[in-house]
């Protein structure tokens, strides 16, 4: 009976790491006008709420499902911009000025 439980709480463990398959991207955020971090800006996993925001050299680190496609990068000031995360799980991104039509 005990070897049942062993079996089954392996089992278990197992599955629940499959089911929940994640892993971190890394990275910069750069300002293309000057190649300075830029502090504050939000790093959203495009379609979800999960993101987080660049420390103080421009740094990030976000926990995404294996499923996400891409993140999306924001600051004020800059046109926002779409990144495909792909194979790597390094990304460096260069957000620039955004120009208006007034």
């Amino acid at each position: 009976m005990k070897k049942n439980y062993k079996a089954l709480l392996v089992s278990l463990v197992f599955l629940c790491n499959v089911a929940i398959a994640q892993r971190t991207i890394t990275g910069t955020v750069t300002s293309a006008e000057d190649g300075m971090p830029i502090i504050g800006a939000n790093v959203l996993v495009e379609g979800t709420k999960v993101g987080t925001i660049t420390d103080i050299d421009g740094k990030f680190s976000l926990e995404v499902d294996d499923k996400a496609k891409s993140l999306l990068f924001s600051y004020i000031g800059m046109a926002k911009k779409s990144v495909p995360i792909g194979e790597s799980n390094q990304l460096t991104v260069v957000l620039q000025i955004q120009t208006s039509d007034f």
